[in-house]
């Protein structure tokens, strides 16, 4: 692994072929709550503002008449949730 220093705010990195480099996140992250139905499906996110779990939306489930989330980190793990929910989204993942 090779660092390489530069002139930017930005630290690039070589590993074996592949170059890669890392921004620093913006001062001020702010995530925008909106309702659930407002989602369009694959969107993360949040159920709070300070929450860790992250959700992926998957659509309008049609047997339990409301919008389904996965669990990134579990995919057995979902919530049903109605289209008036607050969600968060706007964060860095």
């Amino acid at each position: 692994m090779m660092i390489t220093p530069t002139t930017s705010n930005t630290l690039t990195f070589q590993i074996g072929m592949i170059g890669m480099s890392l921004q620093p996140l913006p001062k001020g992250n702010k995530m925008n709550a909106i309702f659930l139905r407002s989602v369009t499906k694959g969107d993360f996110v949040k159920r709070k503002e300070d929450s860790k779990k992250v959700y992926i939306l998957k659509g309008w489930c049609r047997f339990n008449k409301k919008y389904e989330l996965q669990d990134v980190e579990d995919i057995s793990r979902c919530l049903y949730l109605q289209g008036l929910t607050k969600v968060f989204t706007g964060f860095t993942y």
